[in-house]
Formats: structure tokens, sequence, C-alpha cells
């Protein structure tokens, strides 16, 4: 390999600055896409190769192609080690046992593993499918994020910064992307400006001799509207829940249909009702219940969609170094995932107060309602049959006071409830 001088480094920085640009933004593009075909590859490097020849180093730091790159290594290590989770893969031996090898297939220099090591591969995203569950996206942090995403959505806040002709233009929080200015204005103070319900305003700094600002010293101003602290839909009232960790009850999870967005709607809006008249009283608590339901998709994949990640690598054996192919799946193992992508829906309920008994109660039949398949075969059974019973109600537009047959299931429920609360 040609030695590169600090003179060289020096007089090429911008392309090598760039080439490292490209390096980490590599998953970002798409590989298919005219413009990286007749533009990207076919760009220069200062020792006279073009990027389709050093196409290798796009599977370093972003690999778009199978997504097994160092970035991934690190975090998961890290991250899995804070948690106390395990991690088997070793990073040591892939790396060790990597190799660069033109391939014939497309004709580009790839990363390629040793063929044994391939079982260890699949543990690299078994290790992330684990950490998703548990951390990333643990049911807490699925619910704190939708509460961050509905006060931002709420937040009345204008963004202001110098535009063309000395003019001001301003930007909802939401719109702040549509000018650099203005987004590199928002960081996490939101948070803080939203909570004291302040006006914050950051003017342009002056220099010594008063002179005039220079066009990077433009003014900027944050405006935001106070808003009610009683109104429940406040982004203030968002933020003093998670701080206060009021936080809607987590019912439990279920596997979500395969919908596109309008089927989904109608199944969520579907399902909401049937679970509110499983878990009310009464035929008139079943909107309220309904309106405090909240379901969140929530999607895990080992990295590549439904695709197995494995598949585009390539690998060489002991024998033929430098023949590099792909492995099937039932060559490495016939136990692995059949699927590699599933996506679940997470239920909460928005409880005003845990220790409250009515919303205690409720809470409790939502989690009965989406888990009945995990309680004994006589309480499942007079659970279903109150469910059953309850649906013929209310669709009669029926009160399900005074009913026998509900009475009758309701009396089963009721014996296993203060058994457990025993």
């Amino acid at each position: 390999m040609d030695k590169l001088t600090f003179e060289e480094l020096e007089k090429d920085k911008d392309s090598y600055i760039r080439l490292i640009q490209h390096m980490i933004t590599f998953s970002e593009r798409d590989l298919n896409d005219v413009e990286t075909k007749e533009k990207f590859w076919p760009i220069e490097l200062p020792s006279g190769k073009t990027y389709k020849d050093k196409a290798f180093l796009f599977e370093i730091v972003a690999n778009r192609i199978t997504g097994i790159d160092v970035d991934k290594m690190d975090y998961f290590a890290r991250d899995a080690r804070s948690v106390g989770l395990p991690n088997s893969f070793d990073w040591r031996r892939f790396t060790q046992t990597a190799k660069i090898i033109k391939c014939d297939e497309d004709g580009f220099h790839h990363i390629c593993s040793r063929d044994k090591d391939a079982l260890s591969l699949y543990e690299l995203f078994h290790t992330r499918n684990v950490l998703y569950r548990s951390v990333y996206r643990h049911k807490t942090v699925v619910i704190v994020e939708d509460l961050i995403k509905k006060a931002l959505q709420n937040a009345t806040i204008k963004v202001e910064v110098k535009g063309k002709d000395d003019g001001i233009e301003s930007y909802p929080l939401l719109k702040c992307w549509q000018n650099m200015d203005a987004f590199l204005l928002i960081d996490d103070s939101i948070e803080d400006f939203i909570m004291k319900e302040v006006h914050v305003i950051t003017e342009p700094m002056q220099s010594s001799d008063d002179s005039e600002t220079t066009e990077s010293q433009q003014l900027q101003q944050l405006c935001i509207k106070k808003a009610d602290s009683t109104d429940e839909t406040s982004p203030r009232k968002y933020f003093i829940d998670i701080r206060d960790r009021k936080l809607p009850k987590f019912l439990g999870r279920t596997n979500k249909a395969k919908l596109d967005d309008t089927d989904w709607k109608k199944w969520k809006d579907w399902k909401h009702e049937d679970i509110a008249i499983c878990a009310a009283k009464e035929k008139s608590e079943v909107k309220k219940i309904k309106e405090k339901i909240i379901p969140l998709p929530v999607k895990f994949s080992y990295g590549k969609g439904s695709k197995d990640p494995i598949q585009p690598h390539f690998f060489y054996g002991k024998f033929y170094p430098q023949h590099p192919f792909h492995i099937e799946k039932e060559e490495v193992s016939k136990i692995l995932p059949s699927n590699f992508e599933e996506e679940e829906v997470f239920w909460y309920y928005d409880m005003k107060d845990d220790h409250d008994d009515e919303t205690k109660a409720i809470a409790r039949s939502l989690w009965e309602c989406l888990n009945t398949h995990k309680l004994p075969t006589e309480f499942k059974s007079a659970l279903e049959g109150s469910y059953a019973r309850k649906g013929k109600l209310y669709k009669e537009e029926r009160n399900y006071a005074g009913d026998d047959h509900l009475e009758h299931f309701q009396k089963i429920i009721e014996s296993y409830r203060s058994k457990e609360s025993q």
C-alpha cells in the first residue's frame, strides 16, 4: 500500500474530507439510484482511483449493503455492557479474518468474511434485536417519545432569523428544517423554554468597535407563546408529566396486523372500541375509556427490514480465498429466525392517578382483555363470555346492569380477582 505523506494530505485535504463525509453518510444513499451510479461511483480520489475501485471503504462506517459496520459493533458493545446484557459477537475475530476481495458478481471490492464466521455475524444482529427490545424500544421509552412528539407538535414556537434583503423570516418549530440558521437554533433547551414559558432572544454579537454585524452574526429569536398550564394538550403539561413520571399505564402488547395506513387507522379505531367495551363496567363508560387508550406501533427487525442481512454479505473459504460467495441461511443453521421483522402494538391507558381505585380497576380490566390467553382456563372462559355478552348488549344499545348472563360471568371473574388480591 502506498504511504501518504503529510504534504500530499495537506494538498488534497478537501478531497479526503469529502471522502470521510461520504463514508459516514453512505447508509442514506440509494444504491440503485441513477445519481449514485453515474455521479457517485466515478468520483476520483487523489490517488487516481475512483470510489468504485475503493467501494470497500463505504462498508466500514455505515454499510448500506449489509449493515455490518464498525458503528454497530461499537455502540452494541458499549450499550450492552452499560445495561448488563450479553454481547456474544466477537468483533476482534471479525476484523482479524476480514479480507478485501474483488467480487465478480458486481465488479466491486467488498469486505469479505471467513465462511465459518457466518453464525457469529447473525449474533451481531441478534444483539441488535435484544437491545431494541430491552433498551431502545422499551415500553417506557416508547411512551415518553410519544409525549415529547405531542409536546413539540402543540408548541406555539416560532423561530425568527434574518432572511433575504435584511428581512425577518419566521418558521414554526416543525418547519425549521427549511432554513439552516433556524434549524441550528433548535436544541435540547427547547424543553426548558417551554417549561419556563418565556420569550428567549439571542442577540447578535457586537464587535468592539461597534461596527455592523457580519452576515454570520444574524439576529435570531425564539418566540414562545404562553400556554395555559391547565390545558391537557399544552406542551408544558406533557413535559411536567414526563418529569413527574405521570405516564400512561402500560397494558400489554399485541402483534400488529399487516395493514396500510388507512386500514391500520380503521383497525385501530375498531380495536379501541372493542377493548373499551370489554373493560367497561357500564355502557356509559365505553366512550371515556376509549378516549384514554393509546396504541403505539413499534417495529423490531435485524436492521434490513424483512430481509436477511447476511445474504448480501460475501464470504471466502479456506482453499479458494480469492473467490468470494454468498451463504444461504440453511447452510449456517436450520434454527435461525424464519422472519427478520415484526411489528407490535404497545397499548397504554392514560391514568390520571395511579392510586385511584377506579382507574386501577379499569387498567386491570384492560390488561385482562389484552392478555386473556395468559390466564387460568376457568377465568379465561368467564372473561371471554363476559366480553361476548357486553359486545352484544352494546350493539343492541342495552345497559350492562341487570343482565343475568353478564352477572353470572362477573361473579366468577370477581372471585378470581379477590383470590389474587389476598
